[in-house]
């Protein structure tokens, strides 16, 4: 079985001065931003520097069944949109601090997803083109349709070095995609606007998951997509796991199944599934381990990179993504080590 690699050096742990550096910036830039409506943080992680991120809205992504975003929203009965006006407010504010070279835009919330709305959409291509234009790059995680993104496609022609996307699937069964993603596009438009943003020069990756323990996890459905990567033009594979939720059983109970809402909630009262924030599980790591082994082994023959870090065996569902030029220092460190 062939290893992921592991970015920062998944066995490190974080030095004292990067973790300095993250809390001296939370410090500058809470001094300067308007606490009760803050849409830039940084926090510090696990696998090394901070990461900043602009949160534009909590709606989730879609209508899929395993999202987080949207089970918390419907708990506390509120939905948060981010306007242009309010983000030039915040950049106007936050102009004392040195803001960074790339920034995670919109984790909570995926405006290309098929389902979105057109008008939203095209706000959220507006603000990014005003980061960009600011010489701030950004760091986007979509599911988005290719068919519902020539507003990103434009902005990726006039600027491809300043965006870095990550694509997620599911899975490449339709019925598995009808039951956990209602109102998201298949999974080969998916791919297809993520070959797309390729051919233009935008660093791509693909996020495969969440992956579910006896949904989408066994051997041949994680070759499959690993596969349909591969032909898609694509190189590069981040495994996610499912995290849970306040509401989330009953968002899948709802819309899945309540069987599979029992099994899902059971794996999250497992030993190891304590993500240390409160209201939050996440898949045990020994559960993690034998899905893992498939994937790599999917990965090795079909030419494909399997990527993590060391904040997903800390608790977070998810390798983290960089910018391009704060990774390729990160991943040459790994190969010169291997």
């Amino acid at each position: 079985m062939r290893s992921p690699s592991v970015r920062a050096m998944g066995a490190e742990t974080t030095s004292p001065a990067r973790a300095v550096d993250g809390r001296q910036a939370a410090l500058a830039l809470s001094s300067v931003t308007d606490a009760s409506r803050t849409l830039l943080s940084v926090r510090q992680r696990t696998c090394g520097s901070p990461v900043w991120r602009l949160d534009t809205g909590t709606v989730g992504v879609g209508q899929a069944a395993w999202c987080p975003d949207r089970a918390r929203a419907r708990v506390e009965r509120r939905v948060a949109r981010v306007t242009e006006r309010e983000l030039e407010s915040q950049l106007e504010r936050a102009r004392r601090v040195k803001l960074p070279p790339w920034i995670v835009f919109a984790p909570h919330e995926d405006a290309f997803a098929a389902s979105a709305d057109e008008a939203r959409r095209l706000e959220m291509v507006a603000m990014m083109r005003r980061l960009i234009d600011a010489g701030i790059g950004l760091v986007l995680t979509t599911r988005g349709d290719i068919h519902d993104s020539e507003a990103l496609l434009s902005l990726a022609r006039r600027r491809p070095e300043a965006l870095s996307v990550r694509i997620g699937i599911f899975a490449t069964d339709s019925q598995l995609e009808a039951k956990w993603e209602r109102g998201l596009a298949p999974y080969g438009r998916r791919l297809a606007l993520g070959r797309a943003l390729k051919e233009l020069g935008v660093r791509v990756e693909v996020e495969l998951g969440p992956i579910v323990p006896f949904a989408n996890d066994d051997a041949r459905q994680l070759r499959d997509a690993i596969r349909a990567v591969s032909r898609a033009g694509l190189d590069v594979v981040a495994p996610r796991w499912i995290e849970d939720a306040p509401g989330l059983d009953k968002q899948i109970e709802a819309e899945v199944s309540p069987s599979t809402a029992r099994l899902v909630t059971g794996w999250f009262r497992q030993p190891g599934s304590n993500a240390g924030v409160p209201n939050r599980r996440i898949l045990p790591l020994q559960v993690r381990r034998s899905r893992l082994e498939h994937l790599s082994d999917a990965a090795s023959q079909s030419r494909v990179r399997l990527v993590t870090c060391a904040c997903v065996e800390q608790g977070s569902c998810v390798a983290c993504l960089e910018g391009r030029d704060l990774l390729a220092p990160q991943l040459d460190l790994f190969e010169r080590q291997a």
